[in-house]
């Protein structure tokens, strides 16, 4: 773990970005719950256990990091898990609505993470084989986001084809339309009259007793 010693001023700074990153034009979460902020004294052993579990599963060097910190650095190691976790909500949200999106945003989150840590490798060593890493994974990104954008738009593309068929079927069947609400409306309104006269009835009965 030695050689993370120099790197970690670096590292952990630029790791604070990659729960935030951006992905390229995918959709805003405007329907998912806004995740609450977890406060230092709010971290649990089983809340650390679940988020250390999911980066060693996804990112084994971010996760050597982040464990390095929580002996050498206490409270950046909290922050740092509860960036992580924040990450890992937004994650979990989109599994439970699109599981296909979800795999995508997690490709892109390991790869962003990547890209953040090689970043900060970079600023203590700087050579070819780095550069080429990193235009690697740059690639890698922008695939990603590629298809993050062609999926994104075939919802679109789906949202403005049942626009469409509203459309034709207010346009092309407007008296029918009319005619169909028209029934539906003074039907209710007929049943609702008749509730209330029965009620009517009912109340006006008056109990002979024998």
């Amino acid at each position: 773990m030695t050689h993370w010693i120099g790197l970690l001023p670096v590292a952990l700074a630029l790791l604070m970005l990659v729960g935030d990153a951006p992905t390229g034009g995918s959709e805003p979460m405007r329907s998912a719950k806004k995740v609450k902020p977890w406060r230092t004294s709010e971290v649990t052993a089983e809340q650390e256990k679940e988020v250390m579990q999911f980066v060693r599963l996804h990112h084994a060097e971010l996760a050597d990091l982040v464990e390095h910190l929580q002996t050498s650095s206490p409270a950046d190691y909290h922050k740092a898990v509860r960036d992580l976790w924040k990450a890992r909500e937004r994650l979990m949200q989109i599994e439970r609505r699109d599981r296909k999106r979800y795999e995508l945003e997690l490709d892109n989150w390991v790869v962003q993470s990547k890209i953040q840590l090689l970043v900060a490798r970079m600023t203590m060593k700087n050579d070819d084989a780095l550069r080429e890493e990193l235009r690697s994974l740059l690639g890698q990104r922008v695939d990603l986001r590629l298809r993050l954008l062609l999926g994104e738009r075939e919802k679109q593309l789906e949202r403005l084809r049942k626009i469409d068929d509203q459309v034709k079927r207010y346009s092309t069947g407007r008296l029918e339309v009319i005619e169909k609400e028209f029934l539906l409306l003074t039907s209710s309104s007929k049943r609702l009259k008749q509730q209330r006269m029965s009620r009517g009835t009912k109340k006006g009965t008056v109990k002979v007793s024998q």
